[in-house]
């Protein structure tokens, strides 16, 4: 299966609240919205909780999520409701099991290699894309990097370079901190994503006092990110 992301309800929870407050989505959304003009469907491929779609549903007519986590759909479709959004499809899906399609216009952020990862996968969302190809990606691999998502920009670009396809490029740096309601959540946070055997007693908590920020409400963690979005026209219709 093509995951890259364990979702769990608590990260699910954790990742509304950072879009909530976070730069992430907006630095991208003028590109974006200029690649939809016009277009009528659109696929968002590793929806996770719908860091696009959303964006996207308010854009296009008819958006279709696709993510092979049955918790990352299902809080999807929470957050459609709550914003009001009834122009979704959320589909339980793996990549390499999904086929619909074409859409005039596909999006993806973070996905897996199998996705991204070699010419022979770039050229599947080539020909599914009736009008542009959108991938927010890492600019740099990282050793904490999962082992299924260790593909970044420049390697995208080479791959399309070989099929012929010179895409367009732009780098952004942004905000995509976290709240919590508590230095216990926060510290809760840290321990789920690093683990608990590499990330508790007095070391995490000296870590915590140099890196949150107190709020009126809670404690926010400052994260500095760096993605690059790649995009291309894609075949004449």
């Amino acid at each position: 299966m093509c995951g890259v992301f364990e979702w769990d309800l608590k990260k699910a929870e954790w990742y509304d609240r950072a879009l909530e407050n976070s730069q992430y989505t907006a630095v991208f959304l003028p590109i974006i919205t200029q690649l939809v003009r016009g277009a009528e469907t659109a696929l968002d491929v590793c929806a996770g909780v719908g860091a696009f779609t959303l964006p996207l549903a308010r854009l296009v007519p008819s958006v279709t999520a696709i993510d092979c986590s049955d918790v990352a759909i299902q809080y999807l479709q929470i957050r459609a409701k709550r914003h009001g959004l009834s122009n979704i499809t959320c589909l339980k899906v793996a990549w390499e099991d999904f086929k619909g399609g074409p859409f005039d216009v596909i999006l993806a952020a973070y996905p897996a290699d199998c996705v991204v990862g070699s010419v022979e996968a770039l050229s599947r969302l080539h020909r599914m894309a009736l009008k542009a190809v959108a991938l927010i990606l890492p600019v740099t691999r990282k050793q904490t990097d999962p082992p299924s998502r260790r593909v970044v920009a420049e390697d995208v670009r080479g791959y399309l370079g070989d099929l012929g396809i010179e895409p367009s490029t732009a780098v952004f740096e942004y905000d995509f901190g976290q709240p919590f309601l508590s230095r216990s959540e926060a510290r809760e946070f840290v321990e789920a994503y690093a683990g608990k055997s590499s990330s508790s007693g007095p070391a995490l908590e000296e870590w915590l006092n140099r890196s949150l920020v107190q709020r009126a409400q809670g404690f926010y963690l400052p994260i500095k990110r760096k993605s690059a979005m790649v995009w291309w026209k894609a075949r004449p219709t």
